[in-house]
């Protein structure tokens, strides 16, 4: 009679057991995109440390060549640094596609994509 009252409970034992794994997997499967998301945007965020630091660093160089600031506080004065035709349009692209080797900006700073510390 015992037999006959537990006749399933391995069942039900097994199925919380396999909603358990389901639910440990979801939340591992999350916490791992989760971590590709923070890494991303670390990355990112060390990318536009550095070209901001080498965009002053280009800063710096022009100011160093001027013996007289006048013309640069009165908006006269114009940057060496030159990206394309002085008159055509710009696009910005995302600075994932505006890092290269041959990046101005990374240049002048002295660091190259192989050579930035992430």
């Amino acid at each position: 009679m015992l037999v006959q009252e537990e006749r399933g409970v391995a069942l039900v034992v097994v199925l919380m057991l396999l909603v358990l794994m389901g639910a440990v997997a979801l939340g591992v499967s999350l916490i791992a995109a989760t971590e590709l998301l923070i890494a991303a945007n670390s990355r990112e965020s060390h990318q536009a440390t550095y070209l901001a630091e080498a965009a002053v660093a280009r800063a710096a160089a022009d100011l160093d060549r001027l013996s007289d600031w006048t013309p640069v506080l009165a908006g006269d004065a114009r940057s060496s640094f030159v990206d394309g035709d002085p008159g055509g349009s710009r696009t910005l692209a995302s600075a994932r596609r505006s890092i290269s080797a041959k990046s101005p900006a990374l240049r002048a700073a002295g660091r190259t994509p192989a050579r930035m510390p992430i």
